[in-house]
């Protein structure tokens, strides 16, 4: 997050981040904070094979897509699944 906050106060924009399977290697806390964070204005790319490790609010702003058989699928649900 001070890698993130460091190249906005340079470059006046928020990164993309790509965060593969993240949210799985942080404890329940630490997990909600990187979520929050994320909500107060980055673009993220976030891969999950548990949906139920991302907050409601942040599943409720999210776009969701679920990666099955090599075909990429638009979910009502906002999280992004890998098979």
């Amino acid at each position: 997050m001070a890698e993130i906050n460091l190249i906005t106060a340079e470059t006046g924009e928020y990164p993309v981040l790509l965060l593969d399977e993240v949210v799985a290697e942080l404890d329940e806390k630490r997990r909600a904070l990187l979520l929050d964070f994320i909500q107060q204005g980055a673009q993220a790319l976030l891969t999950a094979t548990d949906p139920s490790m991302f907050t409601t609010s942040f599943l409720q702003q999210a776009t969701s897509m679920q990666v099955s058989a090599g075909r990429i699928k638009l979910q009502e649900s906002a999280v992004v699944l890998a098979p």
